[in-house]
């Protein structure tokens, strides 16, 4: 038998495709989270997950085991198949099976894989990041850390590696800090705060907290890094969303004072070298020698790979690009129909099966604050009200939502 800290750890780190040995599917892409919940499947049969005696086991609402997994095989390709009989009927037999989901790609050929620093960057603790470092720990293929932006207070997080980064420590290395929202309009800063801590890497993904993984594993960032040597070479920035960036894009006019095309992308999820960084770096620090207004100093989206494809020597590229179908646009920044509402629910569906990520993800307080905030300034409180009411319990609690519904109320009798 598989021993318990590997099965443990692949249990976690993997989705899992659970059915019953006749072929049929119960449910897809189930996650087996710290403390024993299961996610993305919800049954009162398999209300809880744990390990006994070298066997995983499924137990009920009552605590009480309803199938033990004491059978295990391997696919060809080295994925785990694990069967047990389930207990509550005895007759007819049922066994029940969980099959590890195949990895999105192969290992790399290289004798050493990279060193890759996995960055969730945040400045609140909240649900919503507790759950996407849930969805990232236990890893072999990267190292998790925290950035937290300790600019207003301390962030402390016990139990997770933390880089913290903040306005002082940017001025301390020399880079602009004019700008009102500096960690919104350079989010490339806390990058260089996290290489001074943790230089030795070969590349640093970045997210942030209120990106979705939408398959709730690390096992996008693994294929991504599967395949970082592309046909051209190593690659040294990649991006959610990447491209060349239009004329009348808002940041455009900024960065093209820089640098004579200008590249543009979302930085909720970017991965780039160290030598990327280290150029990125110098580039920030050469323009904050000019010390430009703040208008002029260029956001983050439009900086970086500008400043790399300007320099002709990096290899820049989209997600996409090594994982076609796994990005779309339309999970970036939604658009309620009713809220102009540009942010997802954390646990509510989210796109296809082919896609991994969506951005940005809430939980139910950001949620609906943000929703309210939206409803209050459109004058949309009465749609606000109907489309919190229609949220399943399971993602907002009633007692949230009675909060929610008063204040809406009062906006409403104000007129705010």
């Amino acid at each position: 038998m598989i021993e318990r800290s590997e099965l443990e750890r692949r249990l976690r780190t993997r989705g899992w495709l659970f059915g019953r040995q006749d072929g049929s599917t119960i449910a897809r892409a189930v996650r087996f989270a710290r403390g024993g919940a299961l996610q993305n499947h919800a049954h009162p049969n398999e209300a809880r997950w744990r390990i006994r005696e070298g066997c995983l086991e499924f137990l009920d609402r009552d605590q009480v085991v309803t199938t033990r997994f004491d059978a295990e095989s391997h696919r060809e390709d080295g994925r785990l198949l694990l069967s047990g009989r389930f207990l509550p009927i005895p007759e007819p037999e049922i066994r029940h099976m969980l099959e590890e989901e195949p990895p999105l790609g192969p290992r790399r050929p290289l004798p050493t894989p990279p060193r890759v620093a996995v960055i969730v960057r945040t400045h609140v603790i909240g649900e919503k990041l507790l759950d996407l470092l849930d969805c990232l720990s236990g890893s072999p293929v990267f190292d998790l850390f925290v950035g937290t932006d300790e600019t207003v207070r301390p962030l402390p997080l016990p139990g997770f590696a933390t880089l913290p980064h903040s306005v002082a420590m940017c001025r301390e290395i020399g880079l602009s800090v004019r700008h009102d929202a500096l960690l919104w309009q350079c989010g490339d800063y806390p990058l260089y705060c996290a290489v001074r801590q943790i230089p030795d890497y070969d590349y640093y993904l970045q997210l942030e907290y209120d990106v979705q993984l939408i398959r709730r594993t690390p096992l996008l960032i693994e294929g991504l890094v599967n395949r970082l040597d592309g046909a051209d070479g190593p690659l040294d920035f990649l991006g959610a969303l990447w491209g060349p960036a239009a004329d009348d894009w808002m940041w455009t006019a900024a960065a093209r004072r820089r640098y004579p095309v200008v590249y543009g992308g979302l930085f909720a999820f970017v991965m780039l070298s160290r030598r990327a960084v280290l150029h990125l770096q110098a580039e920030r620090l050469a323009e904050a020698r000019e010390d430009p207004p703040a208008e002029a100093v260029v956001h983050c989206e439009a900086f970086a790979g500008s400043a790399l494809m300007a320099a002709g020597t990096f290899c820049c590229g989209a997600v996409a690009d090594l994982l076609p179908g796994s990005v779309d646009p339309a999970t970036f920044h939604p658009k309620h129909p009713d809220l102009s509402l540009p942010n997802y629910l954390l646990g509510a569906a989210i796109g296809d099966d082919a896609l991994e990520i969506a951005h940005p993800v809430l939980d139910a307080p950001a949620y609906l604050a943000a929703a309210l905030h939206a409803a209050a300034a459109s004058r949309r409180i009465a749609a606000f009200v109907r489309h919190m009411q229609a949220l399943p319990e399971a993602l907002v609690e009633p007692a949230l939502k009675a909060r929610f519904l008063q204040e809406a109320r009062a906006l409403a009798a104000t007129g705010d």
